[in-house]
């Protein structure tokens, strides 16, 4: 009889994991909204590197398979993944960037409802994608920013994200300046950082595609 009843509870346990979330805990993610049969689906993406790029790209191009074609990176990473384009030559602001990202390329970063978890029911999930941050371009205290020999609170300043007088980040115009100047066909990584108002982080890789 005890095996019975101990059977009986490890599947009804087996069937209610199945249909709740698979963590109670789960931190915010970065994903893209997806029509499919007419309902938004969430799509969960994944970070890529220049190197991950650059590895695919001589990978494509040294294949027999693909002689005279040209390595497309919209076929090779489909959805999943974030690419920006930007125009060779103009001006480039991650807040631009973000925009796209965001209105054009439905990318969206959610934070799931922790307060409760229903048996068989999708988890609700709040639109944290104005807490998202580009992280690349934000202007980092180092040595050279000060004369002589450090003090203790500029010591603890190194490393640090700069801020304004509003206490808002700011960005190093130097490196905003590289996709500019860079040519067509280079390629530039970015992080993004999005925190939920329980102070859990996340953040992914993406690539700035620089094209004519």
């Amino acid at each position: 009889m005890k095996k019975i009843l101990l059977f009986t509870a490890s599947i009804f346990l087996i069937v209610a994991m199945m249909g709740c979330p698979s963590r109670v805990n789960r931190g915010p993610s970065f994903n893209r909204i997806e029509i499919v049969n007419g309902e938004e689906v969430l799509l969960n993406l994944q970070s890529l590197s220049s190197n991950t790029f650059q590895r695919d790209k001589e990978a494509f191009n040294n294949n027999p398979v693909n002689e005279g074609e040209t390595f497309n990176y919209k076929d090779v990473y489909g959805d999943e993944y974030i690419i920006y384009e930007h125009t060779q030559g103009t001006v480039f602001h991650p807040n631009d960037m973000l925009n796209d990202l965001t209105n054009e390329q439905n990318v969206i970063a959610i934070d799931y409802i922790q307060d409760y978890v229903e048996v068989g029911a999708n988890r609700d999930y709040v639109n944290i994608s104005e807490n998202i941050l580009v992280t690349s371009f934000f202007d980092i205290w180092s040595e050279d920013d000060f004369d002589g020999e450090l003090t203790p609170d500029e010591e603890e300043l190194l490393g640090q994200i700069k801020t304004d007088s509003n206490g808002d980040y700011v960005y190093d115009q130097d490196k905003m300046l590289l996709p500019q100047i860079f040519s067509a066909g280079e390629v530039m990584e970015f992080s993004l950082l999005v925190t939920d108002d329980d102070g859990a982080e996340s953040t992914i890789s993406g690539l700035i595609i620089i094209v004519k």
